[in-house]
């Protein structure tokens, strides 16, 4: 017969547990926060592409045109449909801190591709939404669709948000790293490397957000 465990290991068992209790806890808080925050953001880019470009009369000339449209959102149904996939994918390592820093190191370059193409035409499409914005069928639209969907934000502070979320990855990750105790030396340098690499990914999208800032002031004195 199979032996049972007797009580003397069963509460070996659960000092143990309860000795690790603590830390698991914080990681899994980390973790859990790291997920469900790309999950918002995807949900926030979804609701951005539903309540603006889809309800968007485009039979009528007199709201956004194509091109405005185009202009003004750019890549952010590339950035959605990136966003969706790597939330399934952190969802997948929810239970492996070191693995889920992985995920963070095998998209780097997208990141970079991603939200660095976003920064750097950023100006460009608040330029076209100002502009846009003289037209009063279009002002009306955009209300429209603020009320309608009870937004809280302007269609100008919605778009900043991409660039908000990608340049918060660092400090969500340095928070992983210092919840997680207990790991080998050759874990803990991979986590020592997703924070090195993603904060140089963030740098990267910072100088190119300050190079667009600096370039779109000093056309705006021209004009």
């Amino acid at each position: 017969d199979m032996l049972q465990p007797g009580p003397a290991d069963q509460q070996q068992e659960e000092d143990v547990l309860g000795a690790e209790q603590p830390h698991v806890m914080k990681w899994r808080h980390v973790v859990r926060e790291i997920i469900q925050t790309e999950l918002d953001h995807h949900k926030a880019i979804q609701s951005l592409l539903q309540d603006y470009i889809h309800s968007c009369p485009t039979e009528s000339p007199a709201v956004l045109s194509d091109k405005e449209l185009s202009a003004i959102f750019h890549n952010v149904d590339d950035i959605r449909m990136f966003s969706v996939k790597f939330a399934k994918r952190l969802e997948s390592q929810e239970d492996d801190p070191v693995q889920l820093c992985q995920c963070f190191l095998d998209e780097q370059d997208t990141f970079v591709s991603l939200y660095g193409s976003y920064v750097s035409h950023f100006p460009q499409s608040i330029a076209v939404l100002h502009a846009a914005e003289q037209r009063p069928a279009v002002k009306e639209f955009l209300h429209a669709c603020e009320l309608r969907s009870n937004r809280r934000l302007s269609l100008h502070t919605d778009l900043i948000r991409p660039i908000q979320r990608v340049l918060k990855y660092p400090l969500l990750l340095r928070e992983l790293k210092k919840s997680v105790v207990g790991l080998d030396v050759i874990a803990m340098e991979l986590l020592t490397e997703t924070v090195d690499a993603i904060n140089s990914m963030a740098q990267k999208i910072n100088s190119l957000k300050a190079e667009q800032e600096q370039s779109a002031a000093l056309q705006s004195r021209f004009l």
